[in-house]
């Protein structure tokens, strides 16, 4: 009885630690391809998590594959509005929109519709 326990206790702690992301940080010289205009059906878009002290933090999302997690360093991409990091989600898109979400020198990010 023990054995079965002690197994289930290790499935358990195995799925909490797959679950786990870890958001890739763009360097000075990738932060260009961090956003790029998208058509693919499958992609479903941008979305900020929020920030903490020295990142900003996206996730890139899709239907059928793995989305992708990444921060940039806040001196890379100046948020004009940003929130605690995991606080709420916000859409955003490269396409302009009346409400401007960020920019560097690379891109101009705005809210989505």
């Amino acid at each position: 009885m023990n054995i079965i326990k002690f197994t289930y206790f290790i499935i358990i702690i195995l799925s909490i630690l797959s679950c786990t992301t870890t958001y890739k940080k763009y360097s000075s010289n990738k932060v260009k391809d961090a956003f790029i205009v998208n058509s693919s059906p499958t992609f479903k878009g941008y979305y900020y998590q929020g920030s903490d002290n020295d990142f900003h933090y996206f996730i890139s999302k899709w239907k059928w594959c793995n989305n992708k997690y990444f921060k940039l360093a806040k001196e890379e991409l100046k948020v004009i509005d940003n929130y605690e990091f995991n606080l709420k989600e916000l859409k955003v898109d490269l396409i302009k929109t009346d409400n401007k979400f960020g920019s560097n020198k690379f891109y101009r990010l705005y809210v989505a519709k």
